[in-house]
């Protein structure tokens, strides 16, 4: 019969590729139903395209800082610029203090719809600059990679933003990470798991909404679903690591380092777990090998991003920053929450979920034959979520979607575990995953849609002549608002402490009307009528009335 194994391993990935073909459908059903962007979301298309800066600034082309360097450490020539590094390194209050200066003598102006668009697009009279993108990631919180992949992408579509080109790249790594689910599952002897894996995690809310968030998670899936299966074909293997799996470890390693992060976080802990395993078989030459070459690794990513260093130990958002909100058992018990609700499962079920999926793990670890694999397989995940739970500023499904296939497989193998006969498990596991799935697309939808956007996209579009002033935080989050100023001939950023920036303003001056869109958190009847103050206009016409965190739009006349 071993004739059969190549017609058997064809019939496979045929029966994998057909599973794949509804998901990939589902997935651009939901895209074309997006119709606005997180302000973060923005950011992935600016940070990775816009030379000038990486944030659409209110202020000039420049922030502060960017201004700075120009002035003072960009030369007409290499030697000048290395020279004058040099010097501000030495001197380097002298250079704070002009960063400050400009920060305190700037002023609004008014920004193009040409300047939106230069802002989020790749320009087809320009190269390929992975340098801006290495630059702009330089001074952010995140390695390069994903932005990488976007200024390419973007390159090949320039002068376009469209939110297809970020989606294409995070679509590419969901059937990756579909791929790599089945090879999980083939390592681990289950494969006839493999379709209602597939279809938990990707016809989840969850798995949907990493697809459609346009930002690095679903490349940090990925890579953190890779990296252990690299290292279950490790244990499997008796902890001889050979060139091949040596070589993948490397790759991934890497990669995820300069993804995300996180994806340290997931890698240390499995490196550990790992460890002690090889240590307690007393591979001790192994155990050296094992994580010398991972530390070399991680030497090459950060020589590769120095600023990495900076970024996890000092930054905001690293170590040193980690500010979380709430009490930890309550964070943690909104992350569980999160994940439940990634699969669409009610609050009042939850808890009950979790007890089953706990009693079933814990069966299938007292009668498995392997516990290394499993444990390998549950204490990294537990870990993970426990450390992000105390890290995470805020409690949002991205910063835990690269577990979401690693639960929908742990869920299968749970119930594998009990159930021996494989009908009857296969019969269980169709039911539950139709249920769960079905109920999901019944009662909820994927993140990130921001359906409601289209209206202010269409105010725009009836107005884009008019001139169009912005009240809300200038500092980042008003990027969200990028496709409107792409529409509007002409934009002005305002903070609610910069409204005297319109009296006497030329161009308000000498036009009978504007539209006065103002973040609907912010006081607006107070800013209202400081405008109307301001600008001597008498009379306003309410045009939009978002909700939440959404912006509240006024027709302003003289």
């Amino acid at each position: 019969m071993q004739f059969l194994h190549p017609i058997k391993k064809h019939i496979n990935l045929f029966l994998f590729f057909l599973i794949m073909i509804p998901l990939i459908v589902i997935m651009f059903f939901f895209i074309a139903q997006k119709q606005g962007f997180h302000e973060d979301e923005i950011f992935s298309y600016g940070s990775s395209n816009y030379a000038e800066d990486n944030v659409f600034q209110p202020y000039g082309l420049h922030d502060s800082f960017n201004e700075a360097v120009k002035q003072k450490i960009l030369g007409n020539n290499p030697a000048k610029t290395i020279s004058n590094i040099f010097y501000y390194l030495k001197h380097y209050d002298e250079f704070s203090n002009y960063v400050l200066y400009l920060t305190d003598t700037r002023s609004p102006v008014w920004k193009t719809s040409l300047q939106a668009e230069q802002y989020v697009t790749a320009q087809s009279n320009a190269s390929l600059d992975y340098t801006m993108v290495y630059y702009n990631q330089s001074r952010d919180e995140h390695p390069p990679l994903f932005y990488i992949f976007v200024h390419t992408v973007s390159f090949i579509f320039s002068n376009t933003f469209s939110k297809y080109i970020i989606f294409s790249i995070n679509l590419a790594f969901f059937i990756m990470t579909c791929f790599v689910i089945r090879n999980i599952l083939k390592v681990l002897e289950r494969n006839y798991l493999t379709p209602f894996a597939l279809l938990l995690y990707g016809l989840s809310m969850g798995g949907i909404s990493s697809v459609l968030y346009q930002r690095m998670y679903m490349m940090l899936t990925f890579f953190v679903l890779y990296y252990l299966y690299i290292n279950i074909k490790i244990l499997k293997n008796n902890y001889k690591i050979t060139k091949r799996l040596k070589a993948e470890l490397g790759v991934v390693t890497l990669l995820g380092f300069l993804t995300q992060y996180y994806f340290c976080i997931y890698a240390l802990i499995i490196t550990i777990i790992n460890t002690i395993y090889m240590l307690k078989k007393n591979l001790t030459a192994g155990t050296k090998s094992y994580l010398s070459y991972q530390l070399k690794i991680a030497i090459i990513g950060i020589i590769l991003f120095p600023a990495s260093i900076y970024q996890i130990f000092f930054s905001y958002r690293g170590i040193a920053g980690i500010e979380p909100a709430g009490s930890y058992f309550q964070n943690l018990i909104a992350y569980i929450e999160v994940i439940f609700k990634a699969f669409s499962l009610p609050n009042v079920a939850w808890y009950a979920a979790l007890a089953v999926a706990a009693a079933l793990l814990a069966i299938n670890y007292i009668k498995a034959d392997r516990k290394n694999i499993i444990s390998l397989f549950i204490i990294p995940a537990v870990l993970y979520l426990l450390i992000i739970t105390k890290i995470t500023p805020f409690i949002e499904l991205r910063y835990v979607m690269c577990l979401l296939p690693i639960m929908s497989i742990g869920a299968l193998l749970g119930i594998d575990g009990i159930i021996k006969n494989k009908i009857i498990a296969a019969s269980v596991t169709a039911a539950i995953v139709a249920a769960v799935s079905i109920h999901g697309f019944a009662v909820s939808k994927p993140d990130f849609l921001y359906s409601d956007y289209i209206n202010n996209i269409n105010m725009a579009k009836e107005n884009k002549d008019i001139p169009f002033v912005y009240v809300g935080d200038t500092m980042f989050n008003h990027i969200s608002s990028i496709p409107e100023f792409m529409i509007y001939d002409k934009t002005l950023l305002l903070g609610d402490n910069e409204l005297d920036r319109l009296k006497g303003d030329s161009t308000i001056e000498n036009s009978n009307v504007f539209i006065l869109s103002i973040k609907s958190y912010k006081n607006t009847d107070a800013i209202l009528h400081t405008v109307l103050d301001y600008t001597h206009y008498t009379k306003y016409e309410l045009l939009l009335n978002d909700s939440g965190f959404g912006n509240i739009e006024y027709k302003l006349k003289k």
